[in-house]
């Protein structure tokens, strides 16, 4: 296991992480223990393919979907990692523009699989 340094970036949790998948999403994660009470949430990032999508409105799009639906499902992760430290990276893997409630869905599944 690798020690982090105070600053992660997108490619120590991809190379380091645990990974878990439902089409259309794959995230990659990594949690940290703390002896602090608190819970906290940090968001590296959120990565869509600029060869899939051409057009930045549409990765922009996707984006933003995806801070929506984590905004409305962010209890079940903090139920999960009861006072760790947890940096998530989303991958969108689809081929298709996606509509909110496929976001929506996806994310609450791969959010209750985290352990």
């Amino acid at each position: 296991m690798k020690i982090f340094s105070l600053k992660k970036n997108v490619g120590d949790i991809l190379e380091y992480g645990n990974f878990l998948s439902v089409f259309p999403i794959k995230i990659a994660y990594f949690l940290e223990k703390r002896k602090k009470k608190t819970t906290l949430i940090k968001l590296i990032g959120i990565l869509v393919k600029k060869k899939i999508f051409k057009k930045s409105v549409h990765r922009n799009k996707i984006k933003r979907l995806f801070r929506a639906s984590l905004l409305f499902n962010k209890y079940i992760l903090e139920q999960k990692i009861n006072f760790n430290k947890i940096y998530i990276v989303f991958i969108y893997k689809g081929l298709f523009l996606p509509t909110f409630k496929i976001i929506d869905t996806s994310i609450k599944k791969i959010l209750n699989q985290i352990h």
